[in-house]
């Protein structure tokens, strides 16, 4: 499948290699923390404890909630409900979030309840990743006013669409998408993480399906994405090189959009933009891209191109090749290695607390209902409170993400500097 990126008129800001500032990486905001905080503990009744700094978070909105909640509980009523009444402009083919419910869908209330344990373990960030658009729900001021109150950095994955075009801002806030943008970076404490697999425009409307009729009558999904990009730029969500608050969400790669993947990240580097790039997740709908990802051409594939990612970022000089053997390899690419395993959880629509989003098989549940026991213990009694690594690989070994991932391109990266 050929790809034809076309991008957003975005100028280039990342210095030259020998004019980048000491310490520089590609690391969004509270994404993922710097080596040694694994070491850092809060105290609670006279004992220490290893700081849950953050956290990923479904809020469902209660509307939604409420319409799930009318079924039992896990019962094939609420899962189909789910499915058929998921608030999201967008059908995304391989969408994670859309898991089997095994209890009452989350209210914000209950949320927020979770959440007010937090402080006291040490939490800085939380993520928030569905179901469907925090932009395009009503919860969103309160989850903003929550956040801003408590400092504590609110990442939101974004489809964008909402911040590039008018119908949709007006349809769920009765504003315009450029008064929506601006009054939501009035909170100085969002990052925003964005949608892009490819900036082909064909492909990208094909890989973003637009789920209601209407909505599709009235949106160019690249249009508005391209348009939502440029005005983060204009608005300087890029700008800060040792803050970075805007990122391109290149996930999942797929044996679909690998062919532009690597021009995407070598694009949003220059434009001061963490570019994410792992393969499907093993959760949702996730599962059914979990055999293309293991045969053989696509591994080769997703090898070189993380080869392809790692050789260039170490000439751009945005890594070093020591720092690369320091930290190892990973399937973000070329940006910080995840470590939400040593430093968090994640909260799924339902209550249940998994390990990570990216798996939701019964070896990655932590506990069955966040409503029934303290976060506290929940966190110390999770496999997660006893991994004490800046790069803790991927949830995905094994699945998605070939066991020979991390050794290969390791080698391969050796082998170019090596001549």
């Amino acid at each position: 499948m050929r790809l034809v990126n076309k991008f957003p008129n975005i100028p280039a800001i990342l210095p030259p290699k020998g004019q980048i500032p000491e310490g520089y990486r590609m690391m969004a905001r509270s994404w993922s923390f710097l080596p040694g905080r694994h070491t850092e503990t809060v105290e609670i009744g006279g004992k220490r404890i290893k700081k849950l700094l953050t956290l990923d978070v479904n809020i469902p909105g209660d509307d939604f909630a409420r319409m799930v909640n009318e079924f039992p509980p896990g019962s094939d009523e609420a899962n189909r409900a789910f499915g058929e009444w998921y608030q999201c402009t967008m059908k995304c083919p391989l969408c994670f979030n859309e898991a089997m419910l095994k209890n009452y869908v989350l209210y914000l209330s209950e949320v927020f309840r979770v959440l007010d344990q937090a402080p006291e373990l040490g939490l800085e960030s939380i993520k928030f990743l569905g179901p469907g658009e925090l932009l395009e729900k009503k919860e969103l001021w309160s989850v903003l006013e929550y956040t801003r109150r408590h400092h504590i950095i609110l990442g939101i994955f974004t489809k964008a669409a909402v911040l590039g075009n008018d119908w949709l801002a007006h349809k769920y806030h009765g504003i315009g998408s450029e008064e929506l943008l601006r009054r939501i970076l009035e909170y100085h404490n969002v990052n925003l993480y964005v949608e892009g697999r490819s900036f082909d425009p064909e492909w990208e409307n094909r890989f973003i399906p637009i789920r209601n009729r209407e909505d599709a009558a009235h949106v160019n999904y690249y249009e508005a994405l391209c348009i939502a990009y440029e005005r983060l730029a204009r608005a300087g969500l890029n700008a800060d090189l040792m803050c970075q608050r805007m990122t391109v969400q290149c996930n999942p790669v797929t044996h679909q959009n690998i062919g532009g993947v690597f021009e995407i990240y070598k694009w949003a580097v220059e434009r001061n933009m963490p570019t994410y790039l792992p393969p499907t997740m093993v959760s949702g709908k996730g599962h059914a891209g979990e055999r293309s990802a293991m045969e053989e051409l696509f591994v080769e594939r997703y090898i070189n191109l993380a080869v392809d990612v790692y050789t260039w970022a170490i000439e751009r000089g945005v890594m070093t090749l020591p720092q690369l053997k320091e930290e190892g390899v990973h399937p973000y690419i070329g940006t910080t290695p995840c470590n939400q395993l040593t430093h968090g959880l994640y909260i799924h629509a339902d209550g249940r607390v998994w390990r990570c989003p990216g798996n939701d098989t019964p070896d990655f549940e932590v506990y069955p209902d966040v409503r029934t026991m303290p976060l506290r213990e929940i966190w110390q009694n999770s496999s997660n409170y006893r991994v004490n690594a800046f790069n803790n690989h991927c949830v995905k070994d094994g699945i998605s993400l070939p066991t020979k991932f991390y050794s290969e391109v390791w080698n391969r990266v050796q082998q170019h500097f090596a001549g």
